[in-house]
């Protein structure tokens, strides 16, 4: 793969691991819901196996310190309800990324991610209407 290509699917990585780390905690700490908290371990889980077969060529195409989007602001949250549907959102968008970049050269594990990806649709509609009610 391209060093652009290992780029993407690093930061893209990353991104989802660490929206799904925000998802998890807030409904740790907001619910009894430990199926969820189940399924957001393993989710974790999953990109972490690919991540890791993936190998170290992504931790070597990493540049933080040049990062585009180091330096952007980000807008504030009013309410928990919120910060759970932008992670969602990044969760989904970022794996929608992982899906296209690894069509290209490792596409076997394209399909995991799309499925994954689906599983958090679902996810963000039960957990937002059902689990936190309520609030924006």
């Amino acid at each position: 793969m391209q060093v652009n290509e290992l780029r993407i699917l690093d930061a893209n990585f990353n991104r989802a691991r660490e929206g799904i780390r925000v998802i998890e905690d807030i409904i740790r700490f907001s619910t009894a819901q430990t199926d969820i908290q189940t399924q957001m371990k393993a989710a974790r889980a999953t990109l972490g196996k690919i991540q890791g077969e993936l190998g170290d060529e992504l931790l070597s195409a990493r540049n933080a310190e040049t990062d585009m989007g180091r330096d952007k602001d980000f807008y504030s949250k009013k309410q928990l309800k919120s910060v759970l549907s932008a992670n969602f959102k990044r969760v989904q968008e970022s794996l929608r990324v992982l899906e296209e970049i690894l069509k290209i050269d490792k596409a076997q594990f394209s399909v995991d991610i799309k499925n994954l990806r689906y599983e958090f649709y679902s996810m963000e509609k039960d957990i937002l209407l059902n689990n936190l009610g309520g609030g924006k």
